[in-house]
């Protein structure tokens, strides 16, 4: 059980650092669009990138899939920019009802690659 709460701590440290700029960028990106009465929207949205970043994390550390690094750490920056985009072009687009499936996916995917980068620093911080 003490494992349990040390992996929870370092996942919410890893969150929660107001130095992750990563983090805060790309959920920022992610919420352009929605109000505040979209919450639901967002929430969703937050949820699906935290499951395909832990799916990633997961199949990482137990080298079911094995990424390279570099293309990885190139990847993240480019998630939060084509997040930011497809955003800015849906506002403009918006004319009667938008399926947020789109959004899903990407998110989906997105969150996939951002768990790959953080699998990096865990598989460190666990070889130690």
């Amino acid at each position: 059980m003490e494992n349990f709460w040390f992996y929870i701590n370092m996942g919410l440290n890893h969150v929660l650092d107001l130095s992750a700029y990563d983090h805060i960028l790309f959920l920022s990106a992610l919420a352009i669009p929605f109000t505040f009465k979209n919450w639901k929207k967002v929430l969703l949205l937050a949820t699906v990138f935290t499951i395909t970043h832990c799916l990633s994390l997961m199949l990482s550390v137990f080298e079911i899939v094995v990424m390279d690094v570099s293309l990885i750490e190139f990847l993240i920056p480019v998630t939060i920019f084509l997040t930011a985009i497809f955003n800015i072009v849906y506002l403009k687009s918006l004319q009667g009802y938008k399926s947020i499936l789109l959004h899903v996916v990407s998110t989906a995917f997105f969150g996939l690659i951002h768990g790959f980068g953080f699998s990096n620093y865990f598989k460190m911080l666990i070889s130690r």
